[in-house]
């Protein structure tokens, strides 16, 4: 099972999937689609209000209820792995924890505290390499399509 996050650019929406039960299945150009049920997300019937009116009514194509929706929500350790992947994968905490660890330098240089030294260096060293690495592998992703 591949566990990328995926996202559908509400500009690139062919059609939208309403479902008498109050789900939602919203399909972008690109053939990818999204299942959104009220009840397996926080605050899903916000979710499927907003989405109703981000797509334009002309794609909204009317379905009958479903006899096997699973309506629920996922358990509470897929909920925290799945946000700690996303925050793992994310560049902006990379970006953060250049900036940290430039922070923690120059705060060990001008305190003069050597003890502080080290991890900063190791967690800049980690985040650039990290950060560097993500950005190679976008652009090679980019060169193969």
């Amino acid at each position: 099972m591949n566990a990328r996050a995926r996202a559908i650019d509400l500009d690139g929406v062919a059609g939208l999937f309403v479902y008498e039960d109050g789900g939602r299945f919203v399909i972008g150009d690109d053939g990818w689609g999204l299942h959104v049920l009220p009840s397996a997300w926080h605050k899903g019937d916000r979710a499927v209000a907003a989405l109703d009116d981000a797509v334009p009514a002309h794609k909204h194509l009317p379905q009958p209820a479903r006899d096997n929706a699973v309506h629920r929500r996922a358990r509470w350790h897929t909920r925290v792995l799945a946000a700690l992947t996303m925050l793992v994968t994310s560049p902006t905490t990379w970006w953060l924890l250049v900036c940290v660890a430039l922070a923690g330098l120059v705060a060990s240089a001008a305190t003069r505290r050597l003890e502080w030294f080290a991890p900063a260096a190791a967690l800049g060293i980690l985040s650039t390499q990290m950060t560097l690495y993500r950005r190679k592998k976008r652009r090679d992703a980019a060169t193969r399509s």
